[in-house]
């Protein structure tokens, strides 16, 4: 019986050693900190937003006015201009104008004429109280006919914040 002893107690000591081995390796690891990938690149950003209150106000001073313009028998460019106050803004802002073509037209007729090069200029810099200048020209063809003419689209001035 004796080598039957011996099989058991080498047995036990193979078992013995693994478990002893197992326990080495689990240790080394977690005290080194078990990586199964490297983890990924990372950046991280943050979001904000600034909530503005409204201007106080556009108020329209004076229309777009050409004036009398004589009829003559070549054609001309006549000058006009008007004036918005902007008050109550402490933010920056940009103004543009809208893309469409500016017609006026001979009260009770189809005769028409259009206005071109609209430009806007702003009395003190793009914040505050301010005076927006709109200035444009107008064509008038040779022997325009005669009478009152007002526009059939309006010149729609838009003010964004920056």
């Amino acid at each position: 019986m004796k080598p039957h002893r011996n099989k058991n107690l080498n047995y036990s000591r193979k078992v013995h050693t693994v478990k002893y081995l197992f326990l080495c390796v689990l240790s080394f690891l977690i005290l080194t900190g078990i990586k199964a990938q490297n983890p990924p690149n990372s950046a991280y950003a943050t979001a904000s937003a600034t909530i503005v209150t409204e201007m106080a106000g556009i108020e329209k001073l004076d229309d777009i006015n050409f004036a009398n313009i004589h009829a003559v028998s070549k054609s001309r460019r006549i000058n006009g201009n008007a004036a918005l106050n902007i008050t109550g803004s402490s933010y920056a802002y940009s103004i543009t104008l809208s893309s469409e073509e500016i017609t006026v037209k001979k009260n009770g007729s189809n005769v028409t004429m259009e206005v071109g090069s609209v430009t806007i200029s702003l009395s003190e810099g793009n914040t505050g109280d301010n005076t927006l200048e709109i200035n444009a020209a107008i064509n008038a063809d040779n022997n325009q006919a005669a009478g009152a003419y007002t526009s059939t689209t309006p010149l729609t001035v838009i003010i964004n914040y920056n």
